[in-house]
């Protein structure tokens, strides 16, 4: 039978190809014996078969005995295995033919391996066939429930690295079962398609349309565009232009993208024949314009939009404050009328071809309610107008065109801060002086001044003042009125808490990689996010459990935005902590792996004395020890020898010598600069060779000679 026939899935148990959802699928079957084979969720053959061709003929009559039967269900599976990077896609429909007799359905979706080895999967096959490999619904399965006619859609995304020996062989079979006794599965479908990664080709789009063609301000249109993108990505930025505004498109459909599919907007348009439509999509890598600026025109043709029968009306629009530089704050407002008292649907400023809603303060809308929007505006000229509309009709204000308003970089100021920074914070207590340039004011014929605060009125009326604010912001406006008209300008300032505020700004330690014995030094830097000056600072060091480990004091006092540096000193032990800088409410957590101190390595050896030699020497003779010594961190030792005699020595390669015969073992300790040491052992015998071994023979020898001696002597005689 073909695989568009029968789809078969092999369940590995207790090897190396069994996986956890496999597993609990088989339980589902009842944990049977191995190997089982069931047609359509029913046990048609039991165990020990040796192979799945060992009873052939059981298996065809299964089969032809289902596939008698007309399904209920088609199921339709399509998607592919990118063999590159294993990463896999799979779109599943299922569509009923007739209503389904059973329920508790399940749609499965499993990944299998085909045809791949030699693995040996503990049972002694070495090539595989039709291998489960991962459940993409789990083992339970996806529930469903469908009726006649009805198509149900499904997308599993699938990573294969993690199980496949062969991304070639990659393919997922679906199918619907029912959960009760019966087990019966309904339909099954198969896919086993491959792609290779490639560069990205560009999506499409085509089929541009708006619906209708004309309207007025209460007519909704359409804009509809066909997308397609033969790499099947979903598009990351679906953008209709209208007349300079952009909108985000979007669409019913959740795909295939390699196959047309529709994104559509719908909005109110203002009156005019003005509304000429674009679109820009990106698949987040290529970018595709309809129409086509290249080719010809940048926009298309948009609807005509005729004026309503009775319109509701926008006056007394205003910018506040009149002006400002690119810190300013800025309030756009406009009264909104409707004869009718229809709440606007639409009520939005475009600024620069952007559009922003705006906010209303009531619902009165025969008598006008005012809308305003507040945002700051980058140095420049700036467009805008404003568009309103109560769902049957729209106004635009101004009726054509733009309105333009220029931010400069900086006002010129006529009033001075002169008694602190230009920033204009001054602390809860301190006096204020302010005063004006009078660069462009004619100083002749002077008729007033005067100061006064949004927070604390009037505080003067002379060129100077001085005055001490209360707490919180305040704008300062100054009027002089002299006999060419009124001059006016203001200066914002910020009246601060008096505070001092300790903070840990940073914290390094030295040395970088602390071994057991150092003496870690933490260099901390304090600074000061009050307002007033921090005095008497305590800088603390705690361990993880909050004990406190050592503590510095700051004598001298640490200003508003300075920072000043202190120095604590710790001796850890080996290992990992995890301290805390504590300065007033301020922490910073360090981290510190002290490594452990291993000591150093000694052995003696003797000048003269090969590997092998008997340790022997003669009372009196000088030996030359040599200590060899090193230690893991590099570090220098130091040296303590004992002769075993008494004698002692602190040398590298010391001499000694020996006054009595004897066995003496002679010993070095070295020990590195954190008190790490190694004792090593060297045994050696010495000798007494001053007096000769005198025999009795020799004695003999002697007597003999000195007899012949005297025999000598006499016979002259």
């Amino acid at each position: 039978y073909s695989r568009s026939e029968l789809a078969i899935l092999a369940y590995h148990r207790v090897d190396d190809l069994s996986f956890d959802d496999g597993d609990t699928r088989m339980a589902f079957y009842g944990s049977p014996n191995q190997p089982d084979v069931f047609f359509d969720g029913v046990t048609e053959v039991v165990g020990n078969k040796g192979s799945v061709t060992a009873n052939l003929a059981a298996y065809e009559a299964a089969y032809d005995e289902r596939a008698a039967v007309d399904p209920a269900l088609a199921i339709t599976v399509e998607g592919w295995t990118d063999t590159t990077t294993g990463q896999g896609q799979v779109w599943v429909n299922v569509t009923a033919d007739a209503t389904p007799t059973l329920g508790d359905l399940r749609l499965h979706a499993v990944v299998f391996e085909d045809d791949f080895g030699p693995w040996n999967g503990g049972n002694g096959v070495l090539q595989h066939h039709w291998t489960a490999r991962e459940m993409l619904a789990g083992p339970d399965g996806i529930a469903i429930t469908i009726s006649s006619g009805e198509t149900r859609s499904f997308a599993f995304t699938y990573d294969a690295t993690a199980y496949a020996q062969d991304l070639d062989e990659i393919g997922v079979v679906a199918f619907v079962q029912s959960a009760g006794t019966s087990r019966e599965v309904l339909q099954t479908g198969y896919m086993k398609e491959f792609k290779a990664s490639s560069v990205n080709r560009v999506p499409e789009l085509s089929n541009a349309s708006v619906t209708p063609g004309t309207g007025n301000t209460s007519t909704t249109f359409r804009y509809e565009v066909q997308y397609m993108d033969p790499d099947n990505d979903r598009p990351v930025s679906s953008k209709l232009f209208v007349g300079g505004l952009s909108y985000t498109m979007q669409t019913d459909s959740s795909g295939p993208w390699d196959e047309w599919v529709t994104f559509y907007h719908e909005t109110a348009l203002t009156v005019g024949d003005d509304h000429t439509y674009s679109f820009s999509f990106s698949d987040g890598n290529d970018q595709v314009l309809l129409p086509d600026p290249a080719s010809g025109p940048s926009e298309f043709d948009g609807p005509v939009v005729e004026p309503p029968s009775s319109a509701p009306t926008l006056t007394l629009a205003s910018i506040q404050p009149a002006e400002g530089d690119a810190l300013t704050l800025r309030t756009f407002s406009v009264v909104y009328t409707d004869g009718e008292g229809d709440a606007p649907s639409i009520a939005q400023i475009v600024i620069d071809g952007v559009a922003y809603n705006m906010t209303g303060d009531g619902t009165d809308y025969r008598q006008g309610v005012t809308f305003t929007y507040s945002t700051l505006l980058s140095v420049g000229d700036h467009e805008f107008h404003i568009i309103f509309g109560d769902g049957r009709h729209g106004a635009r204000l101004p009726a054509q065109g733009e309105n333009v308003e220029s931010v400069t970089p900086e006002l010129q100021r006529i009033v001075v801060l002169a008694s602190h920074a230009e920033d204009g914070e001054v602390v809860l207590g301190e006096e204020v002086r302010l005063g004006f340039r009078p660069d462009g004011v004619p100083l002749r014929a002077v008729i007033s001044y005067l100061w006064e605060s949004d927070v604390d009125g009037i505080l003067g009326n002379e060129a100077e003042v001085t005055f001490t604010p209360s707490l919180g912001p305040h704008r300062i406006t100054m009027t002089v009125e002299t006999e060419d008209g009124t001059h006016k300008d203001w200066i914002d300032i910020v009246v601060l808490e008096a505070v001092a505020e300790a903070v840990v700004s940073d914290v390094m330690f030295s040395p970088a990689e602390p071994v057991e014995g150092d003496v870690v030094r933490f260099t901390v830097t304090v600074g000061n996010d009050g307002t007033i000056d921090a005095e008497d600072v305590l800088v603390r060091l705690l361990d993880a459990s909050g004990g406190l480990l050592t503590f510095a004091e700051l004598t001298a006092p640490i200003g508003p935005g300075e920072t000043t540096s202190v120095t604590l000193e710790w001796e850890p032990g080996e290992g990992a902590h995890v301290l805390t800088v504590e300065v007033a409410a301020s922490t910073e957590q360090v981290s510190i792996l002290v490594k452990e101190n291993s000591p150093p390595l000694a052995t003696i050896s003797v000048v003269g004395l090969d590997e092998g030699d008997k340790a022997e020497f003669s009372v009196g003779e000088r030996i030359h020890f040599v200590g060899l010594a090193s230690d893991p961190e590099g570090e220098a030792v130091t040296y303590e020898w004992n002769f075993g005699d008494g004698g002692t020595s602190d040398e590298v390669e010391p001499e000694h010598e020996y006054g009595r015969e004897g066995t003496y073992e002679v010993t070095v300790t070295v020990t590195d600069p954190r008190g790490a040491s190694t004792t090593s052992t060297f045994e050696l015998e010495v000798m007494d060779t001053a007096t000769p071994d005198v025999g009795p023979f020799t004695v003999v020898m002697v007597l003999l000679i000195s007899a012949l001696v005297m025999a000598v002597v006499r016979r002259r005689r």
